[in-house]
């Protein structure tokens, strides 16, 4: 049926359309055998092209893209690593810096605490000065022995008790408030005083 379909609606159009449709397909065989295209043909695929070449650069920019964003990307790193360096520098020298203070601290401390310590030996050397002057005592006064202050403080009070170091008290204060400044030989020579 599709085939006498297809010649009455041929036979039923005019002659020249026929024929005219007949010898363009002739034509556009013949042409395409050869590789020759129609302008519509052409046309749709010079669109192609041009979009394909459009792909192309496009992809190629995106290519250039990557390479640029890759080449930023290590160069972010490499500054990250430089400010990790850094930082790690800075509080490297904060912790130095503080423990020099720290250190500036003790040494004022131990500085003032000398200080006050020759203080103390100069009252007790004046002290005993002045007690020579009067004649307080009829034989030589002997110098302090400072060794009892390397005692444990047991045997500082121990010593202390017997009262043969009682003229040389205010030297031996000053004596231990100038060296190891313990508070318990401290005591025990200021309750004898």
């Amino acid at each position: 049926m599709g085939i006498r379909n297809s010649i009455q609606t041929a036979l039923s159009q005019p002659k020249s359309f026929l024929l005219e449709s007949t010898i363009r397909q002739v034509v556009e065989e013949v042409l395409a055998n050869r590789g020759f295209v129609m302008p519509g043909e052409h046309r749709a695929l010079r669109e192609e092209v041009t979009a394909l070449k459009t792909r192309i650069q496009d992809t190629e920019d995106t290519d250039e893209l990557k390479n640029r964003v890759a080449a930023l990307e290590k160069k972010l790193q490499m500054a990250m690593g430089a400010l990790q360096a850094a930082t790690s520098q800075i509080v490297q020298a904060g912790s130095t810096a503080e423990q020099a203070q720290q250190r500036a601290t003790s040494a004022q401390s131990t500085a003032e605490s000398t200080s006050d310590g020759l203080t103390g030996l100069e009252d007790a050397f004046a002290a005993l000065v002045e007690r020579i002057g009067r004649g307080a005592e009829s034989a030589t006064p002997s110098l302090p022995d400072f060794t009892v202050l390397d005692r444990s403080i047991a045997d500082i009070k121990t010593t202390l008790a017997t009262g043969s170091y009682d003229v040389h008290l205010p030297a031996l204060l000053a004596a231990e408030e100038a060296g190891r400044s313990r508070t318990g030989a401290i005591k025990a020579i200021r309750s004898r005083m």
